[in-house]
């Protein structure tokens, strides 16, 4: 009912005709209106075959609150995305944390296998900035400034690990720089709690939602 193409032509002739006739109107108003044979599906469905001797419909089955003027499957659409709104939420929210933890994964993974089986530092620190400068990306473009922006701090994670790597395999062993280096691994992960914490608040419905308003070219308000 929903996905029904209102506007165009299903059949030039049949049974039934004069449809959206009689009206108070000139003629090149009247060429220019969809009448006749000449009429959507959904108009002689709702308006004047079907629901004229109809016991249940989609709009008999509508609270009386969501009734409206509109055509049936117009006012069904519109209540559909009443019930859409959560879905679209949780989509987004979900493909915002799956490249998140995407590209976390992989530069992760970049970094063992750069340093263990090609040894190539500088390359190895190539990927790194691209993910980096991705995320940040990401973050910019997908979450909204609110209060302090700790969640900036999760891309600095993949410099700590390189480098922590970087200093598990240099050539020669320094107990100072080793030291150095589980301070990074520490970072890394104290970086990653934070991170991880604020992106749970982020992602939390808002005890204070901004008020509801339309206006063109802005996301749709459920309303």
């Amino acid at each position: 009912e929903v996905f029904r193409v209102p506007f165009t032509r299903h059949d030039r002739g049949g049974s039934q005709g004069g449809f959206n006739e009689g009206r108070a109107i000139d003629a090149s108003a009247e060429r220019r209106a969809r009448h006749g044979y000449d009429v959507p599906a959904w108009y002689k469905k709702e308006k004047a075959i079907d629901n004229a001797h109809a016991t249940e419909t989609i709009g008999s089955m509508m609270p009386l609150d969501a009734r409206g003027s509109a055509p049936e499957h117009f006012e069904a659409y519109r209540e559909i995305q009443q019930e859409w709104f959560p879905y679209d939420v949780y989509a987004r929210l979900s493909i915002f944390l799956a490249f998140m933890h995407l590209t976390h994964c992989w530069a992760y993974q970049q970094i063992g296998h750069q340093l263990q089986e090609t040894r190539a530092l500088f390359a190895c620190a190539i990927v790194i900035l691209n993910m980096f400068v991705l995320q940040n990306c990401i973050l910019t473009l997908d979450i909204v400034p609110r209060g302090m922006p700790l969640q900036r701090l999760g891309p600095w994670a993949l410099w700590f690990a390189y480098f922590a790597g970087v200093i598990d395999y240099m050539r020669w062993f320094n107990p100072g720089v080793q030291a150095l280096g589980f301070v990074f691994v520490y970072c890394a992960y104290g970086i990653h709690i934070i991170y991880t914490l604020t992106l749970l608040w982020l992602c939390a419905p808002s005890s204070e939602p901004p008020a509801v308003a339309e206006s063109p070219g802005a996301s749709w308000w459920p309303g």
